[in-house]
């Protein structure tokens, strides 16, 4: 099962790690072309994008991974998905005249002044389609179409990075320019994931009640933790308009895109893991099952999060124009912080296995308020570094209240010594680069003790999983 689990998120992992590459090709060119103060104020209408994406989807889709298994027949099926699709189209369109009517009331709210207005229309549009390519594009995983999902991801992702050198490097357009390129992405792919999938009739203008009231009972109670989730991961960039300045937040926003390298491996796993837990609940062993993938998850996150903060410095001074060369330090805390944030996927299972998703939005609430006091008592002293600390301390606690009360709820047996030598070892090569800022030999050296450390660990790790398996 681990093995079946693995080659899925190789096959998922390679497309969207692919896709991902090729949005990182942004990044170079976005540093030369944007000013850090213009570069603050794109990542936060993406941002603010994210928000109404999460308000129009209503976690339908995790809804169509719950339900999907349990459909008797390939008609049943379609109605499920064609329902959980018009209904996404449905609330979309409310949502796009919000943002069309207050787009200068918006513009002036976030940047006191209306000149971002147009902006703030144009993400109206990408909305519905931002959507119904989250929804199709989740479907595929579900209906065990790894290489049709990577085909129509690479696609998307393409024509977004063409689009996008159009209009901001060709046409000039500045920043819209960076919306327009998601715009023809989004619509573009969605439209031809939509005609392969009505011409094989796995959707249908089919609309069922009674499904769309099963599916929003699942989903809704996961929406606010899902929307504090955002606001953990988002609500700082708004935070920080009333403390730093644009240009902080611009030199934030391109460290976070250089730590979401990491997130190439979170978003891997969990396109495999929801399809994975589900099929092997039923196994006697299964416990096991998720033991194992918990810890091989450990040593690979925090193997990545050593390896890619040694040679931060060398992927700033190669990618990166000269100009944000002061974020690597903040690159490395947030590798520290999605290190952890891929383990929670994996440990926060009790709520789903027992049908309890209302436990996902009040963690969601104590990472979200974690977030928060941490902000207001780091920043004003620490800066923009304060950003960085206080999204790492919340994750941390998030991970840790997620261990707890899923394993109240269902326990799985997750052993905290295996998180807990790997962390600390992980932290210590972290503080070793933050606080001495070794030469590159010696990160060379340091990145040769972190492979043999972290080989070791994995093959004691598994001489302990087939000694419990004997038993």
């Amino acid at each position: 099962m681990l093995k079946s689990l693995l080659k899925d998120t190789i096959i998922y992992g390679v497309a969207n790690g692919l896709s991902k590459s090729l949005m990182l090709f942004l990044v170079p060119i976005y540093t030369t072309v944007f000013s850090p103060d213009a570069y603050g104020i794109i990542d936060i209408i993406n941002s603010t994008t994210i928000f109404f994406t999460i308000l129009g989807m209503l976690q339908l889709e995790s809804s169509i991974g719950r339900f999907y298994y349990e459909a008797k027949s390939q008609q049943e099926t379609c109605n499920n998905t064609s329902t959980v699709f018009w209904s996404i189209i449905i609330v979309s369109l409310p949502l796009i005249l919000l943002l069309y009517s207050s787009s200068s009331a918006i513009s002036i709210l976030l940047f006191e002044t209306p000149e971002y207005s147009k902006v703030i229309k144009t993400i109206g549009y990408i909305i519905p389609f931002a959507n119904i390519y989250a929804l199709l594009i989740t479907l595929m995983r579900y209906m065990k179409k790894p290489f049709l999902f990577g085909f129509f991801s690479l696609t998307q992702i393409t024509l977004t990075l063409s689009s996008s050198i159009l209009f901001v490097l060709k046409m000039e357009l500045g920043i819209i320019g960076v919306f327009y390129g998601q715009l023809c992405g989004f619509f573009i792919s969605s439209c031809l994931i939509l005609a392969y999938l009505f011409h094989y009739r796995i959707l249908a203008f089919v609309f069922k009640v009674e499904t769309i009231k099963k599916y929003l009972s699942f989903s809704i109670p996961l929406l606010p933790a899902v929307l504090i989730g955002w606001g953990v991961n988002h609500i700082n960039r708004f935070l920080m308009l009333g403390y730093i300045s644009l240009s902080d937040i611009g030199l934030y926003a391109i460290a976070l895109k250089i730590a979401s390298m990491l997130k190439l491996v979170e978003d891997a796993i969990r396109m495999t893991w929801g399809p994975f837990l589900f099929e092997n609940l039923s196994k006697s062993n299964h416990k096991l099952i998720f033991r194992s993938a918990l810890n091989n998850a450990i040593l690979l996150a925090f193997l990545l999060v050593c390896l890619l903060s040694l040679f931060t410095k060398e992927i700033y001074l190669l990618f990166i124009d000269k100009k944000y060369l002061e974020a690597q330090n903040i690159t490395i805390l947030l590798l520290m912080a999605m290190g952890i944030n891929i383990l929670v996927q994996i440990v926060l299972i009790g709520p789903a296995i027992t049908k309890k998703t209302f436990y996902n939005s009040i963690l969601s609430i104590v990472a979200f308020g974690s977030n928060i006091i941490l902000f207001l008592l780091l920043v004003p002293y620490w800066g923009i570094l304060g950003v960085s600390l206080s999204l790492l301390g919340s994750i941390i606690i998030y991970f840790v209240c997620s261990w707890i009360v899923s394993e109240r709820l269902y326990l799985v047996g997750f052993q905290p010594s295996k998180i807990l030598i790997p962390f600390f070892f992980c932290a210590l090569i972290v503080g070793l680069i933050l606080f001495y800022d070794p030469l590159f030999i010696m990160r060379i050296f340091l990145g040769i003790i972190v492979l043999i450390v972290f080989t070791f660990l994995f093959f004691q790790y598994k001489k302990d999983e087939y000694q419990i398996s004997s038993n």
